[in-house]
């Protein structure tokens, strides 16, 4: 009776686990979205701007941004090949 009720106890944390990491790839998911949405942003607004502050702008980026600045250098770059 004692290993069934050992049996119960590793099912049941074995569940809550899963559980837990179903909720946090949820708010990993969640925060990769909000990510994506302050990125395209800020990729908006630097392409509104003029041309050498676009440059001031990345030049001032930290390497924390890499991915962003890899973007907006992107579309900096096909903006400036339609100009």
């Amino acid at each position: 009776m004692r290993l069934s009720l050992q049996q119960d106890q590793t099912q049941a944390m074995s569940q809550k686990n899963e559980l837990v990491h179903e909720q946090n790839m949820a708010i990993g998911t969640s925060r990769e979205a909000e990510n994506d949405r302050n990125s395209a942003q800020m990729l908006q607004l630097v392409a509104n701007l003029p041309l050498d502050q676009q440059k001031d702008v990345l030049a001032r980026m930290s390497d924390s941004a890499c991915v962003a600045k890899v973007q907006m250098l992107a579309l900096l770059s096909g903006s400036a090949g339609r100009a």
